[in-house]
């Protein structure tokens, strides 16, 4: 902008015609003028049109770059999603074009690519292998894309923050050492160094599924985890001490007295052994081996033994729990705030875009509100749009406040789903019949709860027979069922039916059935088809489960354990991790030292002479790590504890005793620290989801819904054969536009409310319930997982508490201030606003 100078008068002129004359010529054309700082930088659209809030109005056109902007913020509250991006029109659209569904798809798809390509390399899987020729040009192809993906997320961002953001340093080392790797392996094998050329790079593989933002839930468990583990080395450490104080009390006890172990080895003769087996007896998998040479000499001996497992099983195993569970709720609290935080300041960014003057304040009007849903996301519907407007907008003022806009993803994080009634396909091509009174008393006999009853009873029947192994009596269950199918299919019609998973289930086995069945008959008794036959017979069993669910406090478990379900999906991503690099570092070192052999022989050894007459060997364990198949089953029997030290000795004998360090190591990693984390969540998730039955959230929607005298019930009770859950409908929603109902507040909305409401499920007639419009609450076992973990604490945040100023949403990213929206940055010790830089205080 020029800045006019004074300038002595000269030839007559005034000042203002010398200062006129002055100014430079500026092109009609827009420009983009950029306040440089150091380091990194904001620009001003001066094309953008940016009017002050207070100028607005609410039929003031919003900028279309705005409303672009502010629907990839609620999108990213919505997914709670938290990357920093430029705000300018290009980087804007650069962001959204990286988090399309095609480029996260196919990010996934090459992570899985890269990752298994260990199925098919040396040592493969057996019949599985591929030449180095086919696996490293499918490797380099990988690379390739992640390094693409990583140079996209750097053309949106905010250079200094991408630059010193670890989990991009991390990423782009792990693609620069694996082409590396490739490269040298390649050279090795191409001039026939093929021995030498060890992939030591694989290791790094699952970097990618930990660093991408596509797997954010892995690198936060990650993160919590990291975060964890100095209070519990604390606690690991004195544990370990007080392990080799035992170790060396045993060994003064029990070393001199030519004891002999259960395979006729010297017993507590050697520090170190003594050490190894101490550490099992705490994981109990040795326990009374251990302790038996010295208690059939003494029965004193048991005394020590039994003040070893008092200390470390019974109280550090515990205290180790105890620290791990109260670090990790403590960390995971940290995650969520920060998340909460990064949610509302991306919601109160969006404010200030749309925010106009309304009397002495601000607000976002309706209008606004309902032109941004539709960019956020345009399959909703109007009357779901009208019902969260009604939800945000509960005092009837017209507009959102600050406060309540705050609210905006929590509310359309509460999925409902319109129900309408469509007619049959009997109704419409047989009406007399379907509609005539014998027709209408078989339809209400199948929705009885007589109906249900019986083929529960039926269904436990069918349990009792198989379990006595009576199978003549399949065919006869297999008709029953079968003509429940026919009659829910003719009672609802086809969609209707489907509506109801336990329908589906029903359907697919069944079905399923009794085309095997169809199959037998006709082509004869095949073994292969009665096996077939008995496990989908077996599999319709499993609808036992619906009846203890329809008691009060089984359901109220088992929804609680379905709906943490999915949070748990997180930390089977940890563990799979951890499995890969062991399972990769397992190949490397116990490669092909033990087989699998015929476990009825008299001499087993597991392929290798080592092992004769080893407990290894005569339990015909044969666990190696061949492949990564093999690997991965190897790893599970050491997680499950219960004989690892068994396997661990195996090795031990096939090379050397270093080999328990490698078990040792990972029994710390996977047992002791992840799964005990993995405990924590549980044990925290669980008491969330028993205690809380519905989020604050759902529970606004859901009164909302019901006090405009609309249609309501849960996603789980969709079956229209399902009579527990039937309070759940409130009644049928009326003829007219939602837009067009009276608002609750008003006192003839609220009677005409009431008249329309039914307070039993036994006054209201089920067939009308599907007529006009029903509103579904979405199933709790659907939850996303951040929303989820966001359940857990958000309730100990204040409700506008958008966090202290310099918090880290991710690691090496502060969260850049929304220059656009009218929030002002300092640089160089100056403010520098924008044409919305208005201070609503």
């Amino acid at each position: 902008v020029p800045v006019p100078v004074p300038v002595p008068q000269q030839n007559g002129k005034s000042k203002k015609q010398q200062t006129e004359t002055k100014k430079p010529k500026i092109p009609a054309r827009g420009r983009i003028i950029s306040f440089t700082k150091s380091p990194g930088w904001e620009s001003i659209d001066l094309d953008a049109q940016i009017t002050r809030p207070e100028d607005r109005t609410p039929n003031t056109p919003i900028p279309n770059t705005d409303l672009i902007l502010a629907a990839t913020l609620v999108s990213d509250a919505l997914n709670s999603k938290h990357i920093q991006f430029l705000r300018s029109p290009r980087e804007v659209n650069l962001y959204n074009w990286y988090n399309s569904a095609l480029l996260r798809f196919s990010t996934y798809v090459f992570i899985a690519i890269n990752i298994s390509l260990t199925i098919f390399e040396k040592p493969a899987v057996e019949g599985w292998e591929l030449p180095y020729w086919a696996t490293i040009p499918v490797e380099l192809i990988c690379m390739g894309v992640f390094l693409g993906r990583l140079l996209h997320a750097f053309s949106y961002s905010e250079r200094r923050s991408f630059l010193s953001d670890k989990k991009n340093i991390i990423l782009f080392v792990a693609i620069l050492l694996i082409t590396l790797d490739m490269i040298s392996a390649g050279s090795l094998i191409a001039v026939g160094l093929e021995r030498y050329a060890i992939r030591w790079s694989r290791v790094l593989r699952p970097v990618f599924l930990v660093t991408f933002s596509e797997t954010r839930q892995i690198r936060r468990a990650f993160r919590n985890i990291r975060r964890t583990l100095p209070e519990v080395g604390t606690v690991l450490l004195l544990f370990f001490i007080i392990i080799a104080i035992f170790s060396l009390l045993g060994m003064k006890l029990y070393g001199k007295r030519n004891l002999k172990n259960a395979e006729g080895g010297a017993y507590f003769a050697n520090y170190f052994d003594i050490y190894f087996d101490l550490f099992v007896l705490v994981t109990t998998a040795n326990n009374p081996d251990i302790m038996m040479p010295a208690y059939n000499d003494s029965r004193w001996n048991a005394l020590f033994f039994i003040s070893f497992l008092a200390m470390c099983l019974y109280i550090f195993m515990n205290l180790i729990l105890a620290v791990i569970y109260n670090e990790f709720r403590n960390n995971l609290k940290s995650e969520v705030r920060r998340a909460v935080f990064a949610k509302r300041r991306n919601l109160s960014e969006v404010y200030d875009l749309l925010k106009v003057r309304v009397g002495q304040g601000y607000g976002v009007p309706e209008c606004r509100w309902l032109e941004l849903i539709r960019a956020t996301d345009p399959q909703r519907t109007s009357n779901q749009n009208n019902i969260v407007w009604k939800v945000l907008d509960d005092k009837q003022l017209g507009y959102i406040e600050r406060a309540r806009f705050l609210w905006v993803a929590d509310v359309l994080n509460v999925r409902i789903t319109e129900v309408g009634r469509n007619p049959t396909f009997l109704e419409l091509t047989i009406p007399k019949i379907y509609f005539s009174p014998a027709s209408q008393s078989f339809r209400k006999i199948v929705k009885s709860k007589y109906f249900k009853l019986f083929f529960d009873l039926l269904i436990v029947t069918n349990a009792f027979f198989i379990g006595m192994g009576k199978d003549n009596a399949d065919y006869i269950f297999l008709v029953f069922f079968s003509l429940e199918i026919i009659f829910k299919f003719y009672t609802s019609g086809f969609i209707v039916f489907m509506k109801s998973k336990w329908n589906t289930f029903d359907l697919i086995a069944i079905g399923g059935a009794v085309v095997v069945a169809i199959v037998e008959l006709s082509l004869g008794n095949g073994k292969q088809s009665i096996v077939i036959l008995d496990v989908l017979m077996v599999l319709r069993v499993l609808r036992f489960v619906r009846i203890l669910g329809s008691h009060r406090r089984f359901k109220t478990v088992l929804s609680t354990i379905v709906s943490i379900i999915p949070s748990l999906g997180t930390y089977v991503g940890v563990l799979f991790v951890f499995f890969y690099v062991y399972a990769i570092v397992g190949m490397e070192i116990f490669h092909d030292l033990i087989r699998k052999e015929d476990v009825h022989s008299s001499n087993a050894s597991c392929g290798n002479d080592k092992l004769l007459g080893s407990q290894f060997a005569k339990l015909s364990y044969c666990a190696n790590f061949n492949d990564i198949a093999s690997a991965f089953v190897t790893l599970t029997e050491l997680l499950v504890v219960n004989q690892w030290h068994v396997i661990a000795e195996g090795f031990v004998l096939t090379t050397n005793k270093a080999a328990r360090i490698y078990f040792f190591l990972f029994h710390l990693t996977c047992v002791t620290i992840v799964l005990n984390i993995l405990v924590a969540f549980i044990l925290e998730a669980f008491m969330l989801e028993y205690t809380l039955s519905q989020g604050k959230f759902e529970s606004m929607v859901q009164k909302k819904i019901t006090e405009l005298g609309l249609g309501i019930r849960r996603k789980d009770t969709i079956d229209p054969f399902d009579n527990e859950d039937s309070s759940d409908i409130e009644v049928e929603t009326p003829k007219k536009p939602l837009s067009e109902m009276l608002p609750p507040s008003s006192p003839s909305a609220s009677n005409s409310s009431n008249s329309r409401r039914v307070s039993s499920s036994k006054q209201l007639d089920r067939k009308n319930s599907f007529f006009g419009l029903v509103f579904v609450m979405e199933d709790r076992g659907m939850r996303d997982p951040e929303v989820q973990l966001q359940r857990m604490f958000e309730v100990d945040i204040d409700a506008e508490d958008l966090g202290p100023a310099d918090i880290e949403m991710e690691e090496g990213a502060e969260v850049p201030g929304p220059f656009s929206a009218g929030l002002n940055k300092t640089v160089h010790g100056f403010k520098l606003f924008s044409n919305t830089g208005v201070d609503e205080k």
